[in-house]
This record gives C-alpha cells, sequence and structure tokens, in this order.
C-alpha cells in the first residue's frame, strides 16, 4: 500500500467515530457533512484504486 491508500483507510476507519462525536456533542449540520464527505470521498478512493489496480 502506498502512502495515501494508507491515509485513506486511517480516515476511512476514524471517520464514523468522529461523526458520531460530532453529533453527540451537538456540532453543526454543515461540520457533519463535511466529516461525512470525507468519509465518503476516502471510501471511495480506496474502490476505485483496487479497481485500478485490479485491472
Amino acid at each position: 500500500m502506498n502512502r495515501i491508500q494508507k491515509l485513506c483507510v486511517l480516515i476511512c476507519l476514524f471517520s464514523p467515530f468522529v461523526i458520531y462525536g460530532s453529533y453527540a456533542r451537538g456540532a453543526p449540520v454543515d461540520e457533519l457533512i463535511l466529516f461525512w464527505g470525507i468519509f465518503v470521498t476516502s471510501f471511495f478512493g480506496i474502490f476505485l484504486y483496487r479497481e485500478k489496480s485490479l485491472s
């Protein structure tokens, strides 16, 4: 795995906890949307990288 893929994996692992923690402390909706966007982008980044490396 290269550095970018490792970073994406770490973001995917910790983003749900960050999103839930932000929601639990009463964060504004804009912040939650930002965190969710980072999570989804990282997830699709890993998926596309794997598809590219498999083909």
